[in-house]
């Protein structure tokens, strides 16, 4: 257990793992092409709503040097910091653009 889980109380321990679970579905609905803006914006309700105190940040960034995305028309990460308690929690995920028919199939060829 890291250091900043053992600050955290036995409830605090049961909503911990919320965060990356509201993450790994949000860059799943990222990927498949749902806007950004909404997707955040659901993502940090949910956060909220898991028990976080409050949502440092919740970003999409580019996976090549982390400089701020609109959209997730390229890799990139999803990054978070939420506060539990008195404890800073932070969290990231990986985001790939979704992929048109004829993307997809080119890649598949291309195997």
């Amino acid at each position: 257990m890291s250091s900043r889980n053992v600050r955290l109380s036995a409830e605090q321990r049961l909503a911990a793992p919320k965060l990356p679970e509201v993450l790994s579905t949000a860059a799943e609905r990222l990927s498949a092409g749902v806007p950004a803006e909404l997707v955040l914006a659901e993502a940090r309700q949910a956060i909220l709503a898991a028990g976080y105190d409050e949502v440092e940040y919740l970003e999409l960034r580019a996976d090549h040097d982390l400089s701020p995305l609109s959209a997730a028309d390229r890799p990139a990460r999803l990054i978070a910091a939420a506060w539990l308690g008195g404890t800073r929690l932070i969290d990231n995920v990986g985001v790939l653009p979704k992929q048109s028919k004829g993307e997809l199939l080119a890649a598949a060829n291309a195997a």
